[in-house]
């Protein structure tokens, strides 16, 4: 079963590893891919990777506390 992003990003906030914020990437790419999808753009493997690292750059500078959603 896939680790809930909540849980991820807990344990990225305590320990922030490079492992620990792939595994935050990890738990909300369904997210992502599902994006990407419903703009028809699933299949592009160039498109896919910034997407992961766009969503890395957002968790590092996402703060609950600012009352947006990540």
């Amino acid at each position: 079963m896939q680790e809930d992003w909540t849980q991820s990003y807990t344990r990225w906030q305590t320990q922030p590893t490079t492992a620990n914020l792939a595994g935050v990437v990890k738990s909300v790419m369904p997210t992502v891919k599902q994006r990407l999808a419903s703009m028809g753009m699933h299949d592009d493997p160039g498109l896919h990777a910034h997407a992961q690292l766009l969503t890395a750059e957002a968790v590092k500078t996402w703060s609950p506390s600012r009352g947006a959603a990540l």
